[in-house]
């Protein structure tokens, strides 16, 4: 199997990516589709997982969520073992410019050309 949209699971990642699909109305339907398999990874509830993103405002929630986004973050190798769990061969690193339209900026290209050359036979970005 080949992953064609793969995030990577680092702590900057992680907490952009629920940050996005928690506050931004235009990714709503992520929310609604996906909460409740997101609260369930991080070890929550979805039920509390859905109460504190509508009762706290997004700087709140995201001091309360962090400590568990943590505990998921990983570094290169248990990903690359994470993707041989999941039975994926080869995972294409799903990267943009997201600071022109939403002023995040997250990891560099270099960033992703290094983690690619580092397992040039499982990545791709």
């Amino acid at each position: 199997m080949i992953d064609t949209l793969c995030d990577l699971p680092i702590r900057d990642g992680l907490h952009h990516l629920v940050a996005e699909i928690a506050f931004k109305t235009d990714l709503r339907g992520y929310l609604d589709a996906y909460g409740a398999a997101i609260a369930r990874s991080l070890r929550i509830e979805p039920k509390e997982f859905l109460e504190q993103i509508s009762r706290e405002n997004s700087r709140k929630f995201m001091e309360w969520i962090e400590p568990r986004l943590e505990k998921l973050a990983m570094g290169l190798e248990d990903f690359v073992r994470f993707l041989d769990g999941a039975g994926v061969a080869k995972a294409v690193l799903y990267h943009f410019d997201e600071e022109t339209t939403s002023g995040y900026r997250g990891p560099s290209n270099d960033f992703y050309a290094e983690l690619v050359q580092k397992v040039p036979d499982r990545l791709r970005a």
